[in-house]
């Protein structure tokens, strides 16, 4: 049964969807809610959304409007459901698109993998199938959303993009891959650029210069504000894009422009057209640890090593149960603990978020070894699912080479690649993993020429997009890659046309379009 949009009065929309909600009951349009049913581990492809869900509850609103057509307001993946109906159908009856923190150029996917582990403690073996069983979400990683760039273009609907850098302090990894973000999705995401790295170094020249402009073309106005990308990585005076002033003020003259039927839309909050300044230090590239969980209960502890190179690093926990307490031995022995921290470690920094379970050591030069991660939980604590992972800025990086596509149950060859810059370095162990529906496959890899591993793996029995993790390890570093382009795809010979998108951004996932108590919506309105 397809979902009908929802019906929102001034007091739910202000509920669902805080200032911006309310400003478009008050500035006369009724606004509905549309929605699409949700729940863990899958996530319906985007043109399926657009199709079946957001396609039938657009027809349902437009034939109510003076001029027979609607203006949406989308948040996160929201956004690429949108454009895919937009750019999909021949003359859409929309009026115009606006989108919050969407990442129309997709995340870093190795970020993204670490960001869902830590929000969602426990969910490792399903992130480990991600591209097998959520596909949908899967389509996040970069790569996969460029993919979606070269079928998907935008045409004559007026559009405002608004991304944000108000992200949390803890999560700093993120900086590393997306440049400033809102806490998931790089700023420059939001407005359909590609990040590149070289854009954050001091005095080059205007930010943005470096970056590649992917989502072009059509009628597009690019904002930036100070918002985060939910509700609760608010802190300070940031709040997420519904509740952030700056961002309704955009979005409020954006609309204003639309209803005088000019091209003053375009010149909507000017003062907002220029990217935030950027933060110096985030120069380098970004590798990860292998990622640690486990379960802990009240009273018991749990050690990890930790290999870090030397390099500014973050140290993560997630948890969601209770409360813990995170302690680190430096390789000399010296217990690191909040409260001396900054004496042990001079710039150096402790964050807590003990709402929603997440504690980051921050650490500046901190030195080379192994490091001991000493976890335990309070006696708050029931049972807590727990992550734990670190991020560093290195030079030294772990690469994988896949096929472009591979045949179902054919033997596939992978080839891993270790380089400090530009130089080959060298490990003492590196294996690679494939977890499918028939179980976990996993090879040492053999050493082939200097900084280059090579092993075989057998593609799964079903067509479809897999997860392949890399892991590297030697006397003084540890490194971890999983790959998204494990969207090989696998193939059963026949070829089949998608068009790959997203839909739900977060971890809660889509899987129809029947109302339900957890629901993704996208504000559709019509004048009176």
């Amino acid at each position: 049964m397809l979902g009908q949009p929802h019906p929102a009065d001034r007091t739910i929309a202000q509920q669902e969807f805080a200032y911006i909600g309310a400003y478009l009951v008050d500035a006369g349009y009724e606004v509905y809610l549309a929605s699409w049913e949700t729940r863990p581990g899958y996530t319906m492809r985007a043109e399926v959304a657009a199709d079946q869900c957001l396609a039938p509850q657009i027809a349902a609103v437009a034939g109510r409007d003076r001029d027979g057509k609607v203006l949406l307001v989308a948040h996160s993946m929201g956004g690429v459901v949108s454009r895919a109906y937009i750019e999909g159908t021949l003359d859409p009856p929309v009026e115009a698109l606006i989108t919050l923190g969407t990442p129309h150029v997709g995340v870093n996917f190795a970020s993204l993998i670490k960001a869902i582990l830590l929000l969602n403690p426990g969910t490792s073996l399903l992130v480990d199938q991600l591209c097998a069983s959520d596909p949908g979400l899967c389509q996040l990683g970069s790569d996969q959303m460029l993919l979606f760039n070269t079928v998907y273009c935008p045409s004559g609907v007026p559009y405002l993009f608004v991304g944000g850098y108000g992200g949390p302090f803890y999560m700093a990894f993120l900086n590393f891959t997306e440049g400033r973000n809102d806490g998931i999705v790089g700023y420059r995401s939001g407005v359909g650029y590609l990040y590149n790295p070289l854009s954050d170094i001091p005095f080059i020249g205007r930010p943005l210069r470096h970056d590649a402009l992917i989502v072009s073309g059509g009628d597009i106005t690019r904002r930036f504000t100070n918002a985060a990308h939910v509700s609760f990585f608010e802190t300070g005076t940031k709040r997420w894009f519904f509740a952030d002033a700056s961002t309704k003020s955009c979005v409020k003259d954006f609309v204003e422009g639309i209803e005088r039927g000019s091209t003053s839309y375009r010149d909507t909050c000017p003062s907002y057209s220029r990217p935030p300044s950027l933060l110096a230090a985030e120069q380098s590239p970004v590798s990860f640890t292998p990622v640690v969980a486990t379960t802990l209960m009240a009273g018991q502890t749990f050690t990890a090593p930790i290999v870090l190179d030397g390099n500014a690093s973050e140290i993560l926990l997630g948890w969601n149960d209770g409360d813990l307490v995170l302690t680190l031995i430096a390789p000399d022995g010296r217990a690191i603990t909040p409260a001396n921290l900054a004496q042990e470690l001079p710039g150096s920094v402790y964050l807590i978020d003990p709402v929603n379970g997440l504690i980051s050591y921050r650490l500046a030069n901190p030195p080379a070894g192994e490091w001991t991660a000493v976890v335990t939980a309070g006696p708050a604590t029931t049972t807590a699912e727990v992550t734990l992972v670190a991020a560093m800025q290195s030079l030294l990086q772990l690469f994988l080479d896949l096929p472009s596509s591979v045949a179902i149950g054919e033997p596939f060859t992978l080839t891993a690649r270790l380089a400090q810059a530009a130089t080959p370095a060298e490990a003492t162990a590196v294996s690679a993993s494939l977890l499918t529906p028939q179980g976990v496959q996993t090879v040492e890899l053999v050493r082939t020429a200097a900084g280059e591993y090579r092993g075989q793996l057998i593609a799964p029995a079903a067509a479809g997009s897999y997860v392949v993790s890399v892991s590297a390890s030697g006397a003084t570093f540890s490194r971890q890659l999983r790959c998204s382009r494990c969207a090989l795809p696998v193939s059963n010979g026949v070829a089949i046309r998608r068009r790959p998108l997203l839909i739900g951004m977060g971890m809660a996932s889509t899987s129809g379009c029947r109302s339900a108590r957890h629901t993704k919506s996208l504000l559709l309105t019509s004048m009176r």
